[in-house]
């Protein structure tokens, strides 16, 4: 209470560095409760979709800045984790970027950028959907509402579709939004091979994936097996806590060499020194990203591909001179086809980027026409002078929109601040203005949460761009509740396990459905239904799953397994040898792979190949008993 009367007398008191992590964590939760409460109050007396509006409305402004060719350019959209406009150019904390340093006056560049959200959950949804955030963002919806993406209707125009990253796709739902457009490719931590180097975990056993320079590396190793076009969706990761990548002494040793040089920086060494790891990685970033271009300009491609270049938020660690920071991010269009390079003052944010990318390719290709589309942003303002046509609400966390960017104003907790051409902030007292733009904010909130709860944004008849989920009918939610009530993911897989045990397979399968139905790539659920379904004697559908578990996760063993027993089985074990090959390739290390292929081999009256198989394993296995019997009855 003293403390908090202290705002009567001290107005600063509410800025960062004044404020009380329990206090502010306590005031935002009652906040956000007492909002959430008023807008399910609100009365939706209203049935239409707001965002809805004609293509046409979506003006072509990069098209002036394009030579245009006969053949669809490839599109490469490089989302990297952290980076902040104060990191690179000449801003606050530069001079440890020095590719993308280089790269800005060799694109189109925006300087005044922001990403929707202050952390990675909303950076996927507002850049490939220009979606609103729901209530705690767009991926963590119960039911996705009926919606359109670069990823859903490039895909409609002939497009492969992928995504790459060192994580589990799985980490904040991503992979729902994939699944819901029907991306071609997931490339994830479960389809790295033995020969890339993970990062390395931590005390706890945790580790994020793989690190920046391995998922350029296995982007440029994996692209070619897709046809062109190709949308290409890289996000990085490395340059977040812990900063741990392989071969950081190295990259100590260049920032060493940075700090040592007569090179000026905005702020003292010392600063620097305090956060060296994030320097550190902010240059290896920034190294990976040069090696994948530099590579990248050799492919016979390269002359007819945009690359898409921005950060999914600010770094956090790093002190924040303002509340705007955060969501301060640069946004370069690079490419070959671009006429000149140009830079812009003007405020944009992820929301603009699909469609202006859009309807650039749609008026200038040969596309299927949208007629209608729904997006959060009008699109990239192209204006090189300071200025901001735009209102752009920010999460800064999930469930947290106080912040909201109007005009030259952020509105930020109640309390308003002038943005000035730099992009800084200072406090300004306008009780009108302030109002108004609050009042502003209030009715984005009833408008995001009438199009997310009753599925509002994009109607469901024009939507032929994406497979429609399959929903639980009331009877099977019922039977869910009655077994995973209060259960974790893990915990319900168990109970599946043991309901496939006792024969009560369908039990089990709607136990996997609901597991999968929010977390696609859980390998084991997938697998146990695949399962089931071959127990049952339906094994075409059987099929389907497992090579589905084996396309998603190729170097998870128990699936190769699962599916030599379905073509035993099903009298299909002509397949079994490309798929014991495949699983080979990928160095599946499973004695019992190879023990089933060479019941295969003998049952396909092929006992040379079975011998031989059985003579190996019996080598590097001499006191497996069921081996050696084996072994000896095919002599």
């Amino acid at each position: 209470m003293l403390f908090g009367s202290l705002k009567l007398v001290l107005t600063d008191v509410s800025e960062v560095s004044f404020q009380n992590k329990i206090a502010f964590l306590t005031s935002d939760i009652i906040k956000f409760q007492n909002e959430k409460n008023k807008l399910n109050a609100y009365n939706f007396n209203r049935n239409d979709y707001p965002l809805l509006k004609p293509f046409g409305d979506s003006k072509d402004v990069l098209s002036p800045f394009f030579n245009i060719t006969q053949e669809k350019p490839n599109v490469v959209v490089l989302i990297v984790e952290g980076l902040g406009s104060e990191f690179v150019g000449d801003r606050t904390y530069s001079g440890f970027t020095p590719y993308l340093d280089g790269l800005i006056s060799k694109s189109l560049y925006w300087e005044n950028f922001v990403s929707t959200t202050g952390r990675t959950f909303g950076v996927v949804p507002s850049i490939l959907g220009s979606l609103p955030f729901g209530e705690t963002g767009f991926l963590e919806l119960p039911k996705t509402p009926s919606h359109i993406s670069l990823i859903s209707v490039l895909k409609a125009n002939d497009y492969s579709t992928s995504y790459y990253s060192g994580d589990q796709s799985s980490f904040d739902k991503k992979i729902n939004f994939f699944e819901y457009n029907d991306i071609d490719n997931v490339i994830d931590e479960n389809k790295y091979e033995p020969e890339y180097t993970k990062t390395e975990a931590n005390s706890g056993g945790f580790s994020w994936g793989y690190p920046d320079s391995e998922i350029f590396k296995k982007a440029l190793a994996t692209i070619d097996k897709y046809p062109e076009p190709r949308l290409d969706i890289i996000m990085t990761l490395s340059n977040h806590e812990p900063f741990n990548f392989p071969n950081k002494e190295y990259y100590e040793s260049k920032v060493d060499s940075i700090l040592n040089s007569s090179k000026n920086f905005n702020i003292p060494r010392e600063e620097i020194l305090e956060y060296k790891d994030i320097y550190t990685s902010l240059y290896y970033t920034d190294n990976s990203i040069k090696d994948f271009m530099d590579a990248y300009k050799k492919r016979k491609d390269f002359n007819n591909t945009i690359f898409i270049i921005t950060g999914d938020h600010r770094l956090i660690p790093i002190p924040q001179k303002d509340k705007l920071c955060r969501f301060h991010v640069p946004l370069y269009i690079y490419s070959p086809l671009l006429k000149k390079p140009e830079t812009f003052k003007s405020v944009s944010s992820h929301w603009d980027i699909a469609p202006s990318l859009l309807s650039f390719l749609m008026n200038n290709y040969q596309f299927n026409k949208l007629d209608e589309t729904a997006w959060m942003g009008k699109g990239l303002d192209t204006t090189k002078a300071f200025r901001n046509i735009n209102k752009i609400p920010l999460m800064r966390y999930k469930g947290s929109v106080n912040d909201y960017i109007y005009k030259d104003y952020l509105y930020s907790d109640g309390e308003l601040y002038k943005i000035n051409e730099d992009f800084g902030t200072y406090k300004v007292h306008e009780e009108a203005l302030t109002n108004a733009i609050g009042d502003s904010l209030l009715a984005f909130k009833k408008t995001n949460a009438y199009i997310t709860k009753r599925n509002k944004i994009f109607p469901d008849s024009l939507n032929i761009y994406v497979k429609p989920k399959i929903d639980f009918s009331n009877e099977q939610l019922a039977m869910i509740s009655t077994m995973a009530k209060n259960k974790t993911f893990d915990d319900t897989f168990k109970i599946a396990q043991n309901k496939a045990f006792n024969k009560k397979r369908k039990e089990a399968r709607l136990l996997c459905d609901y597991i999968l139905s929010e977390l696609p790539n859980h390998s084991d659920a997938r697998t146990l239904k695949g399962r089931t379904l071959a127990w049952d004697g339906d094994y075409a559908n059987s099929e389907i799953e497992l090579l589905n578990v084996i396309k998603r996760s190729p170097f998870y063993f128990d699936s190769y397994l699962a599916i030599l027993d379905l073509y035993w089985w099903s009298e299909q074990e002509e397949k079994s040898e490309s798929l014991y090959k495949q699983a080979l390739k990928n160095k599946i290390d499973n004695p019992d792979l190879s023990f089933k292929m060479a019941n295969a081999y003998d049952r396909q009256n092929n006992k040379n190949l079975a011998v031989k198989l059985m003579d190996s394993l019996v080598k590097k296995h001499p006191n497996n008993a069921d081996y050696i019997a084996y072994k000896k009855s095919l002599n």
